[in-house]
């Protein structure tokens, strides 16, 4: 559990270094994930490393999702006034990311056949 910990923390940080130096425009935690992601590739960590913490961290999930929804209810004011432009933005954006995940299936599924 503690050398999977050490390497979700360490991802972490890489996405959060990686921001900090470089000034990317993108979130720390996204950036994270693609060093995880690396190092699982590259054989740094493997997937029964990370089994443990990933367990313990789906067990509390809800408590992850505590402040996001109180910070919902504390700016209700701000959602309300702006509400159809958000659900708007809301519904385009889904649209279309499902569109893009369809064709990308469909393009590796093609990549798969040939």
């Amino acid at each position: 559990m503690i050398k999977g910990l050490l390497a979700v923390a360490a991802s972490l940080a890489t996405g959060e270094a990686i921001v900090y130096f470089t000034h990317w425009p993108l979130p720390a935690s996204v950036l994270g994930l693609i060093a995880l992601y690396l190092a699982l590739t590259l054989k740094w960590v493997t997937v029964e490393d990370l089994t443990a913490i990933t367990d313990f961290l789906m067990q509390h999930l809800a408590l992850f999702l505590i402040p996001p929804c109180v910070a919902l209810i504390t700016h209700l004011d701000l959602i309300q006034a702006d509400f159809l432009p958000l659900l708007g933005a809301s519904f385009i954006s889904t649209v279309l990311l499902v569109l893009v995940v369809g064709r990308v299936a469909q393009w590796l599924q093609k990549g798969k056949q040939s």
